[in-house]
C-alpha cells in the first residue's frame, strides 16, 4: 500500500509541476488571498500596493510549506514501505531519504522544461528538508509503537 501511495504521490507531484507557471501562481495566490485577511489584521484597509506585498509573501510560505510536506509525506511513504524490506535502522532512513532527495532534484531539472518555470536549489533544501522530517516522524512513531509492544 505505502508504496502504491508513493507512486501516486509522484506523480502528482510531477503533474504539479508541469504545470506552467501562471496556472501555479494562480492557485496558491487564490490561497494566498483567502489567508490574508485572517491573518493579517486589516489587509481589508489597506492600499494595494502593501495588500500586493502581504499577498507575495504569503504566497511564498504557501509554497514552501507545501514542498516541505509534499516530500515529508512522501519519505514517510517510502519510509514504511522500506520497513518491510530491510532490518537496519540506517536503511530505513538513508534509503527513503535519499529517494525523496533524488526525486526532489529531478523534479527541480524537470521544471526547467515547464514555460515560466525553473529549477530552484532552495526548493531542493527544503524538499529534502522536509523528506528528512518524515522518515524521522515514522522512525519515531515506529520506535514507539515498538516498545509499547515489547
Amino acid at each position: 500500500m505505502a508504496v502504491s501511495l508513493s507512486v501516486a504521490l509522484c506523480l502528482f507531484i510531477f503533474i504539479m509541476s508541469n504545470e506552467p507557471a501562471t496556472v501555479s501562481a494562480e492557485r496558491s495566490g487564490g490561497i494566498a488571498y483567502i489567508l490574508a485577511p485572517i491573518f493579517v489584521e486589516e489587509f481589508e484597509e489597506l492600499d494595494t500596493d502593501e495588500k500586493e506585498e502581504i499577498l507575495l509573501d504569503i504566497d511564498h510560505i504557501i509554497r514552501k510549506v507545501v514542498h516541505f510536506g509534499m516530500y515529508a509525506v512522501l519519505c514517510a511513504l517510502f519510509t514504511v514501505a522500506s520497513l518491510w524490506h530491510s532490518r537496519t535502522w540506517i536503511k530505513h532512513l538513508l534509503l527513503p531519504w535519499l529517494l525523496s532527495a533524488l526525486y526532489a532534484a529531478g523534479d527541480e531539472i524537470h521544471q526547467m522544461f515547464v514555460p515560466g518555470r525553473g529549477p530552484l536549489v532552495s526548493d531542493v533544501v527544503i524538499d529534502s528538508c522536509g523528506a528528512l522530517f518524515g522518515a524521522v516522524f515514522v522512525m519515531a512513531c515506529t520506535a514507539i509503537l515498538l516498545k509499547r509492544k515489547s
